[in-house]
This record gives C-alpha cells, structure tokens and sequence, in this order.
C-alpha cells in the first residue's frame, strides 16, 4: 500500500510537472480545513533557449478567507516574478575594432627611456552565458590581429618602427545589468590579454648598450562596457585601462545574436 501511494505522488507530479513549460504552469489548489492553508505551484524552468531541465516549488502561505477568493487565473503576478529570476543561456558573436598603447623600456646601463607603442586591429570572437531579466553573467573571448607603430615617449631616444604585425588573444569574465526594458547593458570586465609582437633590436652603432625591455606578453585590464540591442543584433563598447600601467584601450563593434 505504501509502494502504491508513493507510486501514484510519483506519477502524479511527474505527469503535470516534467514537460511543461513556463507558459504552462500547474497550479495545485486544495481547500478544506486540512489543506486550505497553502497553494503551491510546481514550475519547469524549460523555457525560452534554455535546454536544461528542473523544477521549482514555490510555497505561498494564505489564509482561508484569501484562498478562498484565490483562484489560478489570479496569480500571475507570481509567475512573472518567477519569470524574471530564471536565468537562460546567452550566446554572440562578434567583431570589434580595437585601439590601445602600451610603454615599453630602452634600457642602458646609464639611463631607461621610455618607448610608446600605439596599435590598432580587430578582434573577432564570442561570449557565452546566462541572463536574466535583470543580469547577464558571460565569459568574453576574441583572436586579435592589427599592428603597430613604435615612437619615443622621450625625446632623448630617436628609435621608431612602423607596422609591425600583431597578434594577441583576449579572454574575460563579465557581469552586468540590464538598465532598460529594451535590455540595454552596462557592465564590468577584467580581461587578460596575451599580444604577440615583435619590435626590432636596436641599432648598436646608433643605439650602443641599449635594449628593448618588451615586458610580459600577457596583459591585465579592468573594463567598462555597454550593450545596445538591435533586434537579433548588438552594438558594443568598451572603455578599459591596463592594471599596471598608465595607458588604455578602447574597442567598437558589432555582434549578432543566436
């Protein structure tokens, strides 16, 4: 007898719960002096592009003289309450143009002067993760290829070098929060960025006991960003500052949703 109780609740739940969606939430209403105290509602968080799969219960308590009056049509400010906190999965693709400088050292046994390198490129990549109506949690990466110019910082050194080719590959966390109902975005990221580039050896006749001091080739920033929407499309910024340096990075693009 036991078997077949915890059988039928099995089946019973199983049957009006698993497969359903948001839209089609199943309401459990009993009243009478033992139950008449509690409505609960079980949820499947199967929606939108989602392809996980669960449930939630949620448990409001009533009274009777409000269960009473309660009837399923009327809780649907619960439901889009619920709506709003279920996270689903985010997925884009982009391309942004970027443009950032980085200070290396020419170093002698005398003095260190200061080399500025300016570059420029494009960054082609995607970001995957999970948002709700309110906040969007993502990982960010992008291949980057441009080039770059070499000049004095200082005008005690003369050493300058154009177009030198450039590859790099940037990854960052993110977090940010939707500030309007057409889900526009503003957040936070802190990217790595790892940049291939190779200057030439300075001249030893024009140059003599300097060296170039490239510093490491990864690179840590912290970022501001914004998101505009356009249909299935975006239009994205991002304002960001190396950690360990005084100089900065800008990029603009454009991205297509899925």
């Amino acid at each position: 007898m036991k078997f077949f109780i915890l059988f039928f609740i099995f089946f019973f739940f199983h049957h009006f719960g698993i497969g359903a969606t948001i839209s089609s939430l199943e309401h459990f209403h009993q009243e009478g002096p033992n139950f008449g105290k509690k409505i609960f509602i079980q949820e499947i968080t199967s929606f939108g592009n989602s392809t996980s799969r669960g449930s939630i219960t949620v448990l409001f308590d009533r009274s009777d003289s409000e269960i009473n009056n309660k009837r399923a049509d009327q809780i649907t400010p619960y439901q889009n309450e619920l709506i709003e906190k279920l996270y689903t999965p985010t997925a884009e693709v982009y391309l942004d143009f970027l443009s950032f400088q980085d200070v290396n050292n020419s170093n002698s046994s005398n003095s260190t002067n200061k080399l500025l390198t300016t570059n420029s490129g494009y960054c082609l990549g995607g970001s995957y993760g999970k948002a709700n109506n309110k906040f969007h949690f993502f990982g960010d990466g992008c291949f980057y290829y441009g080039w770059a110019n070499v000049g004095p910082k200082e005008k005690n050194i003369t050493y300058k070098q154009n177009d030198i080719e450039t590859f790099g590959l940037k990854l960052a966390p993110a977090a940010g929060i939707f500030v309007s109902p057409e889900k526009v975005e503003i957040g936070l990221k802190l990217p790595i960025f790892y940049i291939d580039q190779k200057t030439s050896t300075l001249d030893k006749n024009q140059f003599p006991g300097y060296q170039i001091d490239r510093g490491s080739n990864i690179k840590i920033l912290g970022s501001l960003y914004f998101r505009w929407p356009i249909k299935e499309c975006l239009l994205q910024m991002e304002l960001a500052k190396f950690i360990d340096k005084d100089t900065t990075l800008w990029s603009l693009g454009a991205g297509f949703r899925f």
